[in-house]
Formats: C-alpha cells, structure tokens, sequence
C-alpha cells in the first residue's frame, strides 16, 4: 500500500513512531455532525481507491454517503448547494452546511 502525506506528517511520524508499529488505515472520506447548538457540518475528502484503475484515473473516485450521514444532511435547514460545493472540493475542512 501507498500513502501520500505531507512532508511535516512525515517527519512527525518518523520521529514520534516507533518502528514496526501497527498502521491502521481507515477509509472514511465523508463525515457529518450535528452540533449541541444544532448547527450541521460536513467535512468532506477523497476517499481511498479501491483498485489500480481509479488510482490512475484523473477522475475523482466515487464517493458513498453512509446512512448517518445521509441523516445529518436531510434536515430542511441544510443548504443543498453547501454540501454540493462540499462534495466537489473534498477540502477535507468541515463546512457548516445550515
């Protein structure tokens, strides 16, 4: 397996992990909360490719909104067009969708 990190994440592991500690890779790319003041986030980023076509492909893997998720973002508050932008940009930052 391949992973892409950023030269700061690198030099934090390299120098806080130990050698051969267990890697856990965990293929979540969308999340959504509901905040104790009611406001709704999603926080959006591409997910991992699931075979050597998509890894090489130029367009963006397909993403699946989990039930949880698909909850979060049916209130009638939530701004369709904020988790549209959300869900093109895979920012990774969480976006206030209400």
């Amino acid at each position: 397996m391949c992973a892409a990190l950023r030269n700061d994440d690198i030099k934090y592991l390299f120098d806080k992990v130990p050698v051969g500690t267990r890697v856990q890779f965990i293929n979540e790319p969308v999340k959504a909360s509901i905040e104790p003041g009611g406001a709704r986030s999603l926080e959006v980023h591409n997910p991992l490719s699931a075979n050597e076509e998509e890894l090489k492909s130029k367009d963006p893997v397909p993403l699946t909104l989990s039930t949880s998720v698909r909850k979060v973002l049916m209130d009638s508050t939530v701004n369709q067009h904020t988790v549209d932008a959300a869900i093109n940009s895979r920012s990774g930052i969480p976006v206030k969708v209400n």
